[in-house]
């Protein structure tokens, strides 16, 4: 018997990291003088490159799903800068 769920599974979003990125994400996330917001979209662009989902990376950093969706996707050419950081609005 199928399964049904009573809504899709949302899919991972499509981020990839070279090492030296990553490298760069996890010293943003990690320095204490780097501002709270870059910290934290340092570490929903890591977990979005290890497979998470934007449900996920909200809950666990304590965002809704639309803010850490958007944020995410707001520049998929410069996973590190983007064009903002996560949750300014």
């Amino acid at each position: 018997m199928p399964l049904h769920y009573p809504c899709p599974i949302p899919a991972p979003l499509r981020i990839h990291l070279t090492p030296e990125e990553a490298a760069q994400l996890r010293e943003l996330e990690t320095n204490p003088v780097v501002p709270h917001k870059v910290r934290r979209r340092a570490q929903a662009v890591r977990l979005a490159a290890q497979g998470w989902t934007a449900p996920r990376i909200a809950r666990h950093l304590g965002l809704d799903r639309a803010t850490a969706r958007r944020d995410l996707k707001s520049n998929p050419d410069d996973p590190i800068r983007g064009d903002g950081v996560m949750g300014n609005s």
